[in-house]
């Protein structure tokens, strides 16, 4: 994972020398930034399952929650080819998921993942652009063994660039990642689940 973002961010200044080279007028921008904000997770049941399994075995009663503390970190970098479509490479660590059972940590792992995605929306002539992105992801979760996973990455949001300042853009979205972790199935018996992660954030990019 550490080698893709190495390599990510190394091809961002050939990017930005490309998109100053071939930039005429508003053929389109080539865009880097960055971003944080809040992590929510859904293990599609998992944890239910899991329940009822411990009470099968043991005859007793537990509580299975899980939580996410950590801050979610954004690295994204793209091009957009006129008002509406855009396409960018995001880079989302969305930290550590956390289960306990009955108030004590069980188990933890962390999630990261690089997504290719279509940017879809309209940018009206005030800077305001309301979005839709749609697209793949490669989701690496780190357990007792990291293991990546194909995922569809998806968000909707809002971004505002002020027309004083065309080279900076404000973002405020939602984004997240499906993917269906099958080593529970293998592990445990249970079924496939399709474990959904994601992260509302703010954040900023400049405009080349």
């Amino acid at each position: 994972m550490k080698r893709v973002l190495a390599g990510l961010l190394l091809a961002v200044p050939c990017l930005v020398q490309a998109a100053d080279s071939h930039h005429t007028g508003n053929s389109g921008r080539w865009f880097v930034g960055a971003g944080f904000g809040s992590v929510g997770f859904d293990d599609d049941g998992f944890s239910d399952d899991l329940e009822d399994e411990l009470r099968f075995i043991t005859g007793d009663r537990y509580d299975v929650d899980t939580e996410t503390d950590d801050t979610a970190l954004l690295l994204k970098a793209g091009y957009r080819f006129n008002r509406i479509v855009g396409v960018e490479v995001s880079y989302i660590d969305y930290g550590d998921v956390v289960y306990e059972i009955n108030g004590d940590e069980a188990f933890t792992f962390g999630i990261a993942a690089i997504s290719l995605a279509a940017n879809v929306g309209y940018t009206f002539n005030s800077g305001w652009r309301p979005f839709a992105i749609v697209g793949l992801s490669s989701v690496d979760v780190d357990a007792d063994d990291s293991d990546r996973y194909l995922g569809f990455h998806y968000g909707f949001g809002g971004e505002f660039t002020p027309q004083n300042m065309s080279a900076l853009t404000f973002r405020i979205a939602y984004e997240g990642d499906i993917f269906v972790d099958d080593s529970l199935e293998d592990e445990s018996g249970f079924d496939l689940y399709a474990m959904d992660i994601g992260t509302l954030n703010i954040g900023a990019t400049f405009n080349f």
